[in-house]
């Protein structure tokens, strides 16, 4: 028989999503699944959809309650998860319909933790089958997150044994939670895989943290890149592929983050310009750093303007791209 696998859904006002996320999870073709879901204080009508769902298959178990957070539901459906195994889907996202099934073959097949897959954000992707994949072992895939490669920070196009989260809980009451928990969960395992199977859409809907203005609760990002170093000489100082993975992501928080604040909020958080002048020639010189980081480090010996002013240009030569 085969092992049931837990479907973790966060929702919030997904009444022109939820439908088509939940389609795709029911239509999956590994059956055995249990789809948990926690509303988080709708006041649209996601907990009617939900529920006129729940009266056509028993295998969906929903709780709704008042707002709290992302992570902090997130946190509550992995206490309420009892499989040794399961998966993030988001309730403005879909799936393939062999996801499921695709990324617990894989795991089991190699005894691995974590195993993911890439985002596509277009459904037509959706159907591909052939994919590559490699297995690593967690230093490994440390250095891949923190240079962003091949694994992403989401929490989403994974699949996890429960293991992973042993002692490890996503952050309350900030943004950008999962930076600061990916890599603990990494850190858990022994054997990670990563794929090249396109089976997570990504539903870029206006109003998301991606997609939001500029908040000064950003400077999480710097804060939590510099957590990560801490956490990384802590445990692999002998590694020092892993140590300058680690600087990559502190220069690369600090830029991302000096784009889009405005001049006085830098002024008022001078560690972002301090990390930039810290570790730019460390992240200039490192072989493995994405070429555009380089193009915004050379710009940044012309201080946050020139970072700006590159970032414009880039973004207009990006338009003419299209």
């Amino acid at each position: 028989m085969e092992e049931k696998i837990s479907i973790l859904i966060p929702t919030y006002n997904s009444k022109n999503t939820i439908k088509e996320t939940l389609n795709c999870i029911l239509n999956q073709s590994y059956k055995n699944i249990e789809i948990l879901i926690i509303d988080d204080g709708s006041k649209d009508d996601t907990v009617d959809i939900i529920k006129s769902y729940m009266e056509k298959d028993n295998r969906i178990v929903f709780y709704h309650r008042e707002n709290k957070g992302v992570a902090i539901t997130r946190n509550e459906l992995i206490e309420k998860c009892k499989t040794n195994y399961f998966v993030f889907i988001d309730s403005d996202d879909i799936v393939s319909e062999k996801y499921i099934e695709t990324l617990y073959n894989v795991l089991k097949e190699n005894n691995a933790d974590i195993v993911s897959c890439e985002i596509t954000f277009n459904k037509d992707d959706l159907l591909n089958d052939k994919f590559e994949k490699r297995v690593l072992n967690k230093e490994e895939a440390l250095e891949k997150l923190l240079y962003q490669k091949e694994i992403q920070n989401g929490p989403t196009c994974k699949m996890y044994s429960k293991k992973c989260f042993e002692g490890v809980r996503f952050p309350e009451g900030v943004i950008y939670e999962d930076l600061a928990t990916i890599y603990r969960l990494i850190h858990n395992s022994e054997i990670i895989v990563t794929t090249t199977y396109r089976g997570y859409y990504y539903n870029r809907v206006e109003g998301s943290i991606t997609r939001s203005k500029f908040s000064e609760r950003e400077i999480v990002m710097v804060d939590f890149s510099l957590e990560i170093y801490d956490f990384i000489m802590k445990e692999y100082s002998s590694n020092k592929n892993l140590v300058k993975a680690a600087e990559n992501m502190i220069l690369t928080q600090a830029i991302f983050f000096a784009i889009k604040a405005p001049y006085k909020v830098l002024k008022e958080n001078p560690r972002v310009k301090e990390n930039i002048i810290k570790y730019r020639k460390n992240v200039l010189k490192d072989e493995k750093a994405f070429r555009k980081t380089k193009i915004y480090i050379i710009s940044s010996y012309m201080g946050i303007t020139g970072i700006k002013v590159v970032n414009w240009l880039l973004s207009l030569i990006g338009k003419g791209e299209k």
